[in-house]
C-alpha cells in the first residue's frame, strides 16, 4: 500500500509535478512486484497519512474561496492538475496491463467529515475511471459503522472499513455495515486498515499499542470470517521536517 501526495509531487506551486527520486512509487511498485508482490495505490486527493495538511499544499487554502474535499470549483481544477499529471503514470502499472497494482483508493475516511459531498467523490471516481477505464477497482476505507460508510462509501466502487483489534462482536459489526454498502450487496469483506499500532505525537515518549495477544485474536478472528485484512502497518517510518501533520489531541 503507498501513499500519493499532492504536496510531496508538486513543484513551484502546482506548475510541475516531479515523480522521480524517493517520489518514485512507479519504482516502488515495480520492486514489490519484483519480489512476487501486488501493491495498492491511494491517490487521494486527500491521503490524511499523518502527512503535512492531509497532502494538500498549503497555497490551496490561500485561495479566496477553495473549500478542499468539496465540489467547489476551484478545488476541482486543482485536483484535475494532478490527476492529469498522476493517471498516465499509474496507466501501465494496473493489474491488467501487466503492472502490479491490484486497485486505487480514493479520498481517505471521507465519512469521518461532515461534508458528505456525493457530487465530489462522484466526480473523482468518474474521473479515475474516464482515463483508466471502467474496468479499473476503485475502493474507499472508511471507520466500520454506517456512521463512516453512508458518507464515505462511493456507489458502485469497493467500500472497504478499517479498525484496530477489537472484540469479535465488533469486528462482525464493521463487516456488517461494509457488505450493505457493497455494489448489489456482494463483495469480499475487507479491513484495509488493521492497527497493530499507532503514531506517536510530539512529546510523547511512546504509543499506546495493543498487545501481541489482541492483535492476533483479532486476526485468527477475521480470517476465520473469510475476511482480507491488511496490517497498517507492516513497515512504516517517520514524516521528517515540516512534512508531519499535526493532531488536535497532541501533548
Amino acid at each position: 500500500m503507498r501513499y500519493i501526495k499532492v504536496d510531496d509531487s508538486l513543484v513551484f506551486c502546482g506548475i510541475r509535478f516531479d515523480f522521480s527520486g524517493w517520489r518514485n512509487f512507479s519504482e516502488f511498485s515495480l520492486i514489490a512486484q519484483d519480489l512476487g508482490l501486488y501493491t495498492i495505490l491511494r491517490i487521494g486527493p486527500y491521503t490524511c497519512g499523518e502527512w503535512e495538511n492531509g497532502g494538500f499544499p498549503y497555497w490551496l487554502l490561500n485561495k479566496e474561496g477553495n473549500k478542499p474535499r468539496t465540489s467547489e470549483k476551484g478545488f476541482m481544477k486543482a485536483v484535475e492538475k494532478f490527476y492529469m499529471a498522476l493517471l498516465p503514470v499509474i496507466k501501465p502499472l494496473l493489474r491488467k496491463n501487466g503492472g502490479p497494482v491490484l486497485m486505487l483508493q480514493i479520498e481517505n475516511e471521507y465519512g469521518s467529515t461532515s461534508f458528505c459531498d456525493r457530487t465530489y467523490t462522484t466526480w473523482l471516481r468518474d474521473y479515475v475511471r474516464g482515463y483508466l477505464g471502467n474496468d479499473t477497482v476503485i475502493y474507499t476505507t472508511d471507520g466500520g459503522s454506517e456512521d463512516y460508510l453512508k458518507c464515505g462509501a462511493v456507489p458502485d466502487t469497493y467500500p472497504t472499513v478499517d479498525f484496530g483489534p477489537t472484540s469479535e462482536e465488533n469486528i462482525k459489526a464493521a463487516f456488517d455495515a461494509q457488505r450493505k454498502y457493497m455494489p448489489n450487496g456482494r463483495g469480499p469483506i475487507a479491513n484495509s486498515e488493521f492497527y497493530p499500532g499507532w503514531f506517536v505525537l510530539w512529546g510523547q515518549k511512546s504509543a499506546n499499542v495493543p498487545t501481541v495477544d489482541d492483535i492476533m485474536k483479532s486476526a485468527k478472528y477475521m480470517y476465520s470470517l473469510g475476511a482480507s485484512f491488511n496490517f497498517y502497518m507492516i513497515h512504516g517510518g517517520t514524516n521528517f521536517a515540516f512534512w508531519n501533520g499535526a493532531s488536535t489531541n497532541a501533548p
